[in-house]
């Protein structure tokens, strides 16, 4: 599995009245998007609609989905809620609108949404995805150390080898470049062990901030881009071929926020590196007509503006 760089384009510092358009239309443009079957779920920690706000997080707690309200019928569908897998003796707090992970150490405590997105994804004869995660970075030091392989923050299997040896569609988390440097890693799964993995270097104000950074992704019809914005700026890859579908089905896969299985023995023992937080996530079907960038734009315009 080749590592491929991207080129970049830095969009430079984001103006206050860039960070204030679109604040109060955001969500309700995301909800539009359900409607047209694109954003299939949005989990937001901060929301009392999503969540009550009790800390530490236990095994089995709830979040309703945003994206359609839990146990919400929709076209004859019933959608329903995220839910916490917590292991023995492990605590997770919350606090300020985010669910911290850097106290974890080990490879069994994360959030599991609902399998519908998946479907979605895979009926699309394209594959066309988009998707979302607002999180705060740990420094280079506290981050994971492997440069083979994505550790993810936001993936679609529990498989203790990662989408190596599952299915999946895509993974955000974090990789080490060739020269050791710390990278947001992004994977785009074709079929059974077989993975493109992309890196794009954030900007280095974010890492460490204690301030939010929203990553994403996007595959239409024509290419993959990945993007990565902060109060520090935008920082967005170039045009990059959107590689081959998954032949592998993945149908029934559910995305999972946290420190998934793979953080441990099988990607070289990541335990104790989890040193993120995350505020929210969303990830969608891509069939709906508005710019991929513009939704990434709106949700962190809601959120920051």
């Amino acid at each position: 599995m080749a590592l491929n760089t991207v080129t970049v384009e830095r969009k430079g510092t984001v103006s206050a009245a860039d960070l204030g358009k679109g604040q109060l239309a955001a969500y309700s443009s995301l909800k539009q998007f359900d409607r047209e079957n694109e954003i299939k779920t949005i989990v937001d920690f901060g929301y009392s609609t999503c969540f009550d706000g009790h800390s530490p997080i236990i095994n089995a707690d709830t979040f309703n989905d945003l994206a359609y309200t839990a146990n919400d019928v929709f076209n004859g569908v019933t959608y329903g809620d995220w839910v916490a897998t917590v292991g023995s003796g492990q605590n997770l707090p919350y606090a300020g609108g985010k669910i911290d992970f850097s106290p974890v150490t080990a490879a069994d405590t994360y959030i599991t949404g609902t399998p519908d997105v998946a479907a979605a994804i895979w009926a699309d004869p394209q594959q066309k995805y988009i998707g979302g995660i607002m999180v705060t970075l740990p420094s280079a030091a506290d981050a994971p150390t492997n440069n083979s392989f994505i550790i993810p923050m936001l993936s679609f299997n529990i498989n203790s080898n990662g989408a190596a040896a599952a299915a999946d569609i895509f993974n955000i988390g974090f990789i080490r470049n060739g020269s050791g440097d710390l990278t947001i890693g992004f994977l785009h799964q074709e079929g059974a062990g077989d993975n493109q993995l992309y890196a794009l270097a954030p900007n280095s104000a974010d890492l460490g901030s204690g301030k939010p950074v929203l990553i994403g992704v996007w595959r239409d019809g024509s290419e993959i881009r990945h993007y990565i914005r902060s109060v520090n700026g935008t920082v967005l890859s170039g045009s990059i071929a959107r590689a081959d579908n998954n032949t592998q089905n993945f149908s029934a896969c559910r995305p999972r926020i946290g420190a998934v299985p793979v953080w441990g023995a099988g990607g070289g023992g990541q335990v104790g590196k989890s040193n993120f937080a995350v505020y929210n996530a969303f990830v969608g079907a891509l069939n709906g007509g508005r710019s991929p960038k513009d939704v990434l734009d709106a949700h962190w315009e809601f959120h920051n503006g």
